[in-house]
């Protein structure tokens, strides 16, 4: 009686499958019927067997089985993340933007930087100076933004004191422009020399200005009132940084209805409740000075802001109403709002899904295994 070798996946709420494709193998009393599978996030992969107890075939089976399972443990590793994210604080967000420059290829040109950030807009425009309050023209530049090492690079050009041009700097906004609450960080550094460096929003700010090279703000805006001319109490801090700004560190800032919270490498620093923005917006990260009182004066060497990751989970004005269909659709194939298996963690969304290059490897494992096991049957 013919021997059968079948594998496939499936899964309680999805399956995807491409047709069945059988060979027929020339040698006797062999039959080989494998089912070509798309493998995909948290696919709970089950594998069956019948063949006699010939211990060549079971070898073979067993080098499927292990490249199956290969596959499987690399995607399983790494979820879809259909029901969104949940802080440690219990607030939970339906989107993401992540990136993660440690597998992005070096910029050469405008067109490489743009193909790279596919969620940003790289700005390019200039804020005119004010002579009677002594604030300079800034211009954000293409030029002050690329991608080398492994790292994205916002740079301050170092600027040339009573030249009388605009201070050279650089600036991204998020294409998505309707964020309304979120989990909010990056791991940066800013390498600079000494002297360099209101609406509705919230800010986590570096000033080089500050001489002592262990601080950093948190603000929700507004945080002056023009009206008294004084600063709004509990709206703005200055807290202690627990790295130099030269050194990698994440920085994180959680947006809810009632409250703002800001952490370094995971840890809670402050909460403000004074002034939480209430609109919706987009996310901008920046490297500027324009010689005002709040950034001070540019430096006149080069300053640069390398960025490793970016990792961004937010509501959008439907989701955070509760009228997105298509995340209410995904997530409801996934098992549902409370599905703990379909949610993710913030502090883990950069590992998943699974990398391109992790995929790749995973499915060459088992191409490779099962193209091993056809050649050696025939």
């Amino acid at each position: 009686m013919p021997r059968t070798l079948l594998f496939r996946a499936a899964d309680s709420t999805k399956v995807r499958w491409s047709s069945p494709t059988s060979w027929r193998i020339r040698k006797p009393l062999m039959r080989i019927r494998i089912f070509s599978v798309s493998i995909f996030p948290d696919v709970h992969l089950h594998l069956e067997l019948q063949t006699g107890h010939d211990t060549e075939t079971m070898a073979l089976a067993s080098v499927v089985i292990a490249a199956c399972l290969a596959t499987h443990a690399v995607y399983r590793v790494y979820g879809n993340c259909e029901c969104g994210y949940r802080t440690s604080a219990g607030d939970r967000f339906t989107h993401r933007i992540a990136n993660d420059f440690a597998a992005a290829a070096d910029t050469t040109d405008t067109a490489s930087l743009f193909a790279a950030l596919p969620d940003w807009r790289v700005q390019n425009w200039e804020a005119p100076s004010d002579h009677p309050t002594g604030v300079l023209a800034k211009k954000n530049e293409v030029a002050n933004v690329w991608i080398q090492n492994g790292e994205l690079h916002l740079q301050q050009t170092g600027y040339g004191h009573g030249s009388g041009r605009a201070v050279r700097v650089a600036e991204l906004h998020s294409r998505q422009s309707d964020i309304l609450h979120g989990s909010f960080s990056m791991v940066y550094k800013v390498v600079r020399q000494p002297g360099a460096d209101d609406t509705v929003e919230t800010d986590v700010e570096i000033l080089t200005k500050d001489a002592d090279g262990s601080s950093i703000h948190y603000t929700n805006h507004p945080a002056y009132d023009t009206q008294s001319n004084r600063t709004i109490p509990g709206a703005s801090f200055q807290h202690g940084l627990r790295k130099p700004w030269e050194a990698h560190q994440e920085h994180r800032f959680d947006w809810a209805a009632h409250a703002t919270r800001f952490y370094q490498d995971g840890r809670l620093d402050r909460e403000i409740r004074t002034n939480v923005p209430n609109k919706s917006g987009k996310i901008m990260i920046n490297l500027w000075a324009n010689n005002g009182s709040w950034s001070g004066a540019p430096s006149d060497k080069d300053v640069v802001m390398s960025i490793r990751q970016v990792n961004l989970c937010f509501n959008t004005t439907a989701s955070d109403a509760g009228h997105d269909r298509e995340f209410a659709r995904t997530c409801g194939a996934a098992g549902g709002f409370y599905n703990d298996s379909a949610i993710c963690s913030p502090d883990a969304v950069l590992q998943t899904p699974a990398s391109a290059a992790s995929r790749t490897a995973a499915n060459l494992v088992a191409a490779f295994a099962l193209a091993m096991l056809v050649a050696c049957i025939l």
